[in-house]
Protein backbone atom coordinates (compact mmCIF):
# COMPACT_ATOMS: atom_id res chain seq x y z
CA UNK A 1 0.00 0.00 0.00
CA UNK A 2 2.71 2.20 0.61
CA UNK A 3 4.97 1.00 -1.96
CA UNK A 4 5.49 4.64 -3.96
CA UNK A 5 4.54 7.19 -1.60
CA UNK A 6 6.82 8.81 0.48
CA UNK A 7 6.42 9.73 3.93
CA UNK A 8 6.50 12.75 5.93
CA UNK A 9 7.61 13.18 9.08
CA UNK A 10 5.51 15.78 11.38
CA UNK A 11 7.80 18.13 13.12
CA UNK A 12 8.06 18.86 16.94
CA UNK A 13 4.78 21.44 17.14
CA UNK A 14 2.68 18.77 15.80
CA UNK A 15 3.80 15.92 17.91
CA UNK A 16 3.29 18.38 20.90
CA UNK A 17 -0.34 18.94 19.08
CA UNK A 18 -1.23 15.35 18.39
CA UNK A 19 -0.03 14.31 21.92
CA UNK A 20 -2.07 16.65 23.38
CA UNK A 21 -5.22 15.34 21.39
CA UNK A 22 -5.12 11.66 22.22
CA UNK A 23 -3.08 12.35 25.62
CA UNK A 24 -0.64 10.32 24.96
CA UNK A 25 3.29 10.84 23.65
CA UNK A 26 4.06 10.42 20.34
CA UNK A 27 8.12 10.34 19.79
CA UNK A 28 7.79 10.28 15.59
CA UNK A 29 4.70 10.72 13.33
CA UNK A 30 5.07 9.72 9.15
CA UNK A 31 1.96 11.09 7.25
CA UNK A 32 1.29 9.05 3.94
CA UNK A 33 -1.21 11.04 1.67
CA UNK A 34 -2.60 7.45 -0.09
CA UNK A 35 -4.05 8.62 -3.42
CA UNK A 36 -7.79 7.79 -3.93
CA UNK A 37 -8.82 7.56 -7.77
CA UNK A 38 -11.72 9.16 -8.19
CA UNK A 39 -13.72 7.74 -11.86
CA UNK A 40 -13.95 10.58 -14.14
CA UNK A 41 -17.79 9.80 -14.17
CA UNK A 42 -18.19 10.57 -10.73
CA UNK A 43 -17.80 13.38 -8.09
CA UNK A 44 -18.50 16.56 -9.06
CA UNK A 45 -17.49 19.20 -11.36
CA UNK A 46 -15.56 22.44 -11.30
CA UNK A 47 -18.95 24.54 -11.31
CA UNK A 48 -19.88 22.79 -7.83
CA UNK A 49 -17.20 24.33 -5.94
CA UNK A 50 -16.68 20.54 -3.34
CA UNK A 51 -13.42 19.45 -2.61
CA UNK A 52 -13.17 15.70 -3.80
CA UNK A 53 -11.51 13.79 -1.40
CA UNK A 54 -8.17 13.60 -3.17
CA UNK A 55 -6.32 12.17 -0.99
CA UNK A 56 -6.56 9.92 2.25
CA UNK A 57 -3.82 9.75 5.40
CA UNK A 58 -1.97 6.84 6.56
CA UNK A 59 -0.24 7.21 9.83
CA UNK A 60 2.52 5.26 11.26
CA UNK A 61 3.34 6.26 14.84
CA UNK A 62 6.08 6.08 17.99
CA UNK A 63 4.63 6.01 21.29
CA UNK A 64 5.74 3.87 24.55
CA UNK A 65 8.72 2.23 22.55
CA UNK A 66 6.20 0.75 20.05
CA UNK A 67 5.89 1.43 16.46
CA UNK A 68 2.11 1.04 14.74
CA UNK A 69 0.04 2.30 12.23
CA UNK A 70 -3.82 3.50 11.26
CA UNK A 71 -4.75 0.00 11.06
CA UNK A 72 -3.59 -0.53 14.72
CA UNK A 73 -4.74 2.60 16.35
CA UNK A 74 -8.04 3.09 18.08
CA UNK A 75 -11.15 4.55 16.81
CA UNK A 76 -10.64 7.90 18.69
CA UNK A 77 -6.91 7.90 18.00
CA UNK A 78 -7.68 7.97 14.51
CA UNK A 79 -10.64 9.89 14.54
CA UNK A 80 -8.43 13.10 16.05
CA UNK A 81 -5.65 12.44 13.47
CA UNK A 82 -7.60 12.37 10.45
CA UNK A 83 -9.49 15.05 11.87
CA UNK A 84 -6.25 17.24 12.73
CA UNK A 85 -4.82 16.26 8.89
CA UNK A 86 -8.49 17.65 7.39
CA UNK A 87 -8.14 20.43 8.95
CA UNK A 88 -4.80 21.28 8.07
CA UNK A 89 -5.05 20.68 4.53
CA UNK A 90 -7.80 22.76 4.45
CA UNK A 91 -7.73 25.87 2.34
CA UNK A 92 -7.72 29.25 4.49
CA UNK A 93 -10.81 30.88 4.51
CA UNK A 94 -12.91 27.70 3.87
CA UNK A 95 -16.27 26.99 5.43
CA UNK A 96 -16.24 23.38 7.43
CA UNK A 97 -18.61 21.12 8.36
CA UNK A 98 -18.07 18.75 11.38
CA UNK A 99 -20.74 16.76 12.49
CA UNK A 100 -19.87 15.24 16.16
CA UNK A 101 -16.23 15.43 16.38
CA UNK A 102 -16.16 13.51 19.78
CA UNK A 103 -17.79 10.23 18.57
CA UNK A 104 -15.14 8.02 19.93
CA UNK A 105 -12.67 10.21 21.92
CA UNK A 106 -12.21 10.60 25.72
CA UNK A 107 -13.47 13.76 27.43
CA UNK A 108 -10.05 15.40 27.84
CA UNK A 109 -9.48 14.64 24.08
CA UNK A 110 -13.09 16.44 23.12
CA UNK A 111 -11.12 19.67 25.28
CA UNK A 112 -7.76 19.44 23.60
CA UNK A 113 -9.90 19.10 20.25
CA UNK A 114 -11.80 21.50 20.58
CA UNK A 115 -8.52 23.81 21.46
CA UNK A 116 -7.05 22.75 18.53
CA UNK A 117 -9.97 23.43 16.04
CA UNK A 118 -10.25 27.16 17.50
CA UNK A 119 -6.58 27.38 17.20
CA UNK A 120 -6.54 25.99 13.27
CA UNK A 121 -9.65 28.27 12.76
CA UNK A 122 -8.11 31.62 13.88
CA UNK A 123 -5.14 30.68 11.89
CA UNK A 124 -6.71 29.87 8.75
CA UNK A 125 -9.72 32.28 9.30
CA UNK A 126 -12.06 29.26 8.86
CA UNK A 127 -15.75 29.41 9.60
CA UNK A 128 -16.76 26.25 11.17
CA UNK A 129 -19.98 24.89 12.09
CA UNK A 130 -19.73 21.96 14.46
CA UNK A 131 -22.77 19.89 15.28
CA UNK A 132 -22.26 18.06 18.98
CA UNK A 133 -23.71 16.43 21.61
CA UNK A 134 -20.34 16.64 23.69
CA UNK A 135 -20.58 18.57 27.09
CA UNK A 136 -16.83 19.37 27.09
CA UNK A 137 -17.29 20.83 24.04
CA UNK A 138 -20.76 22.81 25.17
CA UNK A 139 -18.67 23.43 27.88
CA UNK A 140 -16.23 25.20 26.24
CA UNK A 141 -18.18 27.38 23.93
CA UNK A 142 -19.15 31.01 24.24
CA UNK A 143 -22.99 30.84 24.59
CA UNK A 144 -23.32 33.72 21.87
CA UNK A 145 -21.96 30.93 19.15
CA UNK A 146 -24.61 28.26 20.04
CA UNK A 147 -27.45 27.30 18.75
CA UNK A 148 -29.63 24.66 19.78
CA UNK A 149 -32.07 23.26 17.18
CA UNK A 150 -35.57 21.93 18.43
CA UNK A 151 -38.25 20.31 16.91
CA UNK A 152 -41.21 21.81 16.46
CA UNK A 153 -44.76 20.59 14.47
CA UNK A 154 -43.76 23.24 12.18
CA UNK A 155 -40.21 22.04 11.93
CA UNK A 156 -37.26 22.97 13.23
CA UNK A 157 -36.88 26.24 15.75
CA UNK A 158 -33.24 27.59 16.03
CA UNK A 159 -32.58 29.07 19.60
CA UNK A 160 -29.42 31.28 19.89
CA UNK A 161 -27.79 31.61 22.84
CA UNK A 162 -29.55 29.13 25.20
CA UNK A 163 -29.42 29.07 28.88
CA UNK A 164 -26.60 26.66 29.71
CA UNK A 165 -29.06 24.59 31.92
CA UNK A 166 -31.77 24.11 29.22
CA UNK A 167 -28.98 22.88 26.49
CA UNK A 168 -27.61 20.74 28.80
CA UNK A 169 -31.04 19.49 29.83
CA UNK A 170 -32.21 18.87 26.65
CA UNK A 171 -29.38 16.49 25.64
CA UNK A 172 -29.43 14.87 29.00
CA UNK A 173 -25.98 15.62 30.82
CA UNK A 174 -25.70 16.81 34.18
CA UNK A 175 -26.33 20.18 34.87
CA UNK A 176 -23.55 21.59 37.34
CA UNK A 177 -25.27 22.94 40.28
CA UNK A 178 -23.84 25.28 42.79
CA UNK A 179 -26.74 26.19 45.32
CA UNK A 180 -30.14 26.30 45.46
CA UNK A 181 -32.11 29.42 45.85
CA UNK A 182 -35.34 29.34 47.38
CA UNK A 183 -37.83 32.28 46.52
CA UNK A 184 -41.35 33.60 47.60
CA UNK A 185 -43.09 34.47 44.60
CA UNK A 186 -42.97 34.50 40.43
CA UNK A 187 -41.44 38.05 40.91
CA UNK A 188 -38.38 37.06 42.92
CA UNK A 189 -38.19 33.61 40.49
CA UNK A 190 -38.00 35.60 37.20
CA UNK A 191 -35.17 38.02 39.01
CA UNK A 192 -33.03 35.20 40.12
CA UNK A 193 -33.39 33.17 36.35
CA UNK A 194 -32.71 36.44 34.67
CA UNK A 195 -29.15 36.54 36.93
Amino acid sequence: LLEGYAGRALGEDDLVRLSALVNRPYQGITVYEIDIPVPEDEGLDQDDHAIELEAMPYFEVSSFGREYGSELMGLGELSLFCLWWALKRCDDGSVILIDEPEAFTSPHSQYAMFDEIVRLTVTKRLNVIMATQSQPIIDSMDAEHVRMLLPTANGVAVLAAPPKPLLLNTLGMLVPKSGLVLVEDEISRAVIVSV
